[in-house]
């Protein structure tokens, strides 16, 4: 192991600096969060533990709980000194906001997604995730490319989720109010993204489509 020496974050206080070996035992034994900021010399800024290969190689339970894909804002586009990120895990996403003096983190199961827009710009879009209850996650100064990629992501647990074997041996199958909504509103943004309804008629349906629940 090497002599690397690591700081991490608590409740945005700076803890250390503590040995990579003692950083792995509290990491493993859940003293410290997987998703808690660290940095170590050699790194530009501070990372969450899950996406530091060299603490990840030494945790296999942490290896099987990274996310598949991490995307952060750009400072450039965003003017923002830290820009939100997003985490698409196998059974959720996460939005991390990491402000000046606390952070803050949301997240959705795929279940409650209704629906996934992107605002495309010459370089970077804006990602925009909505809830059937309401809540989105929004990252704004992705590039392009990294927007798409999510978006399709998302969309892919979503039709796993739909077509997976424990809802199919339902019978009859059941479909809980929330996912029939987030059905609705999925099509609903579909026929707006093809031209045939305007951004108006879409809010205004979708909000009829939330006021029923």
């Amino acid at each position: 192991m090497n002599g690397r020496e690591w700081h991490y974050l608590v409740d945005g206080s700076r803890v250390g600096p503590i040995s990579e070996e003692e950083l792995v035992q509290k990491l493993r034994s859940n003293e410290i969060p997987t998703d808690a900021y660290v940095w170590g010399v050699g790194y530009e800024d501070w990372v969450p533990a899950c996406e530091v290969p060299a603490l990840v190689a030494q945790i296999p339970a942490l290896a099987q709980s990274l996310p598949i894909l991490v995307l952060r804002g750009s400072k450039l586009a965003t003017s923002e000194l830290n820009p939100n990120r997003i985490l698409i895990f196998h059974d959720r996403i996460e939005e991390h906001d990491r402000g000046f003096l606390k952070s803050s983190m949301q997240a959705l199961r795929y279940s409650q997604v209704a629906q996934v827009s992107i605002r495309s710009g010459v370089m970077y879009s804006e990602l925009r995730i909505e809830s059937t209850g309401g809540k989105e996650i929004i990252v704004s100064g992705l590039k392009n490319a990294q927007a798409v990629e999510a978006r399709r992501i998302i969309e892919q647990k979503i039709d796993e989720l739909q077509s997976s074997p424990k809802s199919m041996n339902q019978s009859p199958p059941i479909v809980s109010p929330k996912e029939d909504f987030a059905e609705q509103i999925r099509k609903l943004a579909s026929l707006r993204d093809e031209g045939l309804l305007s951004n108006d008629e879409f809010a205004e349906k979708k909000k009829e489509i939330l006021s029923r629940m």
